[in-house]
């Protein structure tokens, strides 16, 4: 925890005396670390939110672009991103979530990372919340959210998120 505490702090200071590595390197550096428990995200939450909402977004903005990653390493990206949105509740980490996990799944042909996001935009029921996914589906490809939302998981959302689904992709998919 405390070595993750310590990248946490590196990640957001000045880079200037740090030592540069590769988006591969510190990938494999934190590959053990995306996989810690919901105290473990909780820790975090509670003493650094801001900061740890920072890095959620940088590494969102990562997964979510056309960089390759290994295959069974997506399930362990959606998955992380899952327990991140549960275990915080925060609206800006759910919008960067769906966003990124949208693009991933698309990407990588990863149906897993399409659950994913599919159960995530079930769980939603509150208003915010809504908002926040309607919010990080306009920030998807249009194909790509075509990809991950068939007709049968569009039934079961809310009606706010069918009617937003419908307008991105120009279909009355009501």
């Amino acid at each position: 925890m405390n070595e993750f505490l310590t990248d946490l702090e590196r990640a957001v200071a000045s880079q200037s005396n740090a030592k540069w590595e590769t988006g591969e390197e510190i990938a494999q550096r934190h590959l053990q670390r995306l996989r810690f428990d919901n105290s473990s995200i909780a820790t975090l939450w509670g003493a650094r939110p801001m900061d740890l909402r920072d890095v959620f977004r940088a590494h969102s903005t990562r997964v979510g672009s056309r960089h390759t990653f290994d295959f069974g390493y997506c399930d362990v990206l959606a998955n992380f991103a899952r327990r991140m949105v549960t275990r915080t509740q925060d609206n800006d980490i759910l919008q960067h979530a769906i966003t990124s996990l949208i693009q991933l799944g698309y990407n990588h042909n990863r149906w897993h990372v399409k659950d994913v996001v599919t159960a995530l935009l079930q769980g939603l029921r509150e208003h915010d919340d809504i908002h926040a996914a309607i919010d990080g589906l306009h920030d998807t490809d249009t194909e790509a959210l075509a990809w991950t939302i068939n007709d049968f998981s569009l039934r079961s959302l809310a009606p706010a998120l069918r009617g937003a689904i419908g307008n991105l992709l120009g279909t009355d998919r009501n």
